[in-house]
């Protein structure tokens, strides 16, 4: 059994194709923008499922903001076994869809997209690795990430070693390897000697969707 997740624009043939080269399928969930047209296509979609027994979700996202909607798809998707899943990215904005296709990378999903010259051929999987990019963090890192995040802009190093209960020399070691791909900042506080970290927009979305929301 399969979930398919899709992002959609003013129309719902590029999504539809996704149904009919699925099998068996447990539910369907498809994101759309606030526009008008884009609510009606996903209206189509939700009484198209209806029609051959298919429960159907329908998710309204902010589709020009691309951090916000990954973190809404992410959201989604994350409450569903990766293995389960087929994203049809295939309609709806260029935010959107860049959206989805961040997400299923993140996520190691299976992403597709419809022959738009014949919409009746299946769905073409791109050729994306199924694995998650939260599995290139350790344990601790993750922790110390996530305690980062949960104080963004609030907590230094000194603060982590209490947080987590940890030896300085740990702390400073799983900070500086952070930093070096990217997935926290440090910025200088009145006293120079101290710096707080903080986890930028992109790299918060390494985080689960619960760490994020405390």
């Amino acid at each position: 059994m399969v979930t398919v997740f899709g992002t959609l624009g003013f129309t719902p043939e590029k999504f539809l194709p996704s149904l009919r080269h699925h099998a068996p399928i447990e539910r369907v969930c498809v994101f759309h923008d606030a526009d008008e047209r884009s609510h009606e296509a996903a209206e189509e979609v939700a009484e198209h499922c209806s029609n051959i027994g298919l429960p159907c979700e329908t998710i309204e996202v902010d589709a020009f903001d691309m951090l916000e909607a990954t973190k809404t798809i992410r959201d989604e998707v994350t409450e569903v076994d990766p293995s389960d899943v087929v994203f049809n990215i295939t309609g709806g904005t260029a935010v959107l869809t860049c959206a989805a296709l961040l997400t299923s990378v993140l996520e190691g999903l299976r992403a597709e997209t419809t022959d738009l010259r014949d919409a009746s051929q299946p769905p073409e999987a791109l050729p994306l690795m199924t694995m998650s990019y939260k599995e290139l963090l350790t344990d601790a890192q993750r922790n110390v990430l996530s305690a980062i995040a949960e104080r963004n802009g609030k907590v230094s190093q000194r603060d982590l070693t209490d947080v987590l209960d940890l030896r300085k020399a740990t702390v400073s070691h799983h900070v500086k390897s952070l930093k070096e791909r990217g997935l926290v900042t440090g910025q200088r506080a009145e006293d120079a000697r101290m710096e707080y970290l903080e986890v930028p927009p992109s790299a918060d979305l390494l985080l689960e969707p619960a760490a994020r929301d405390e």
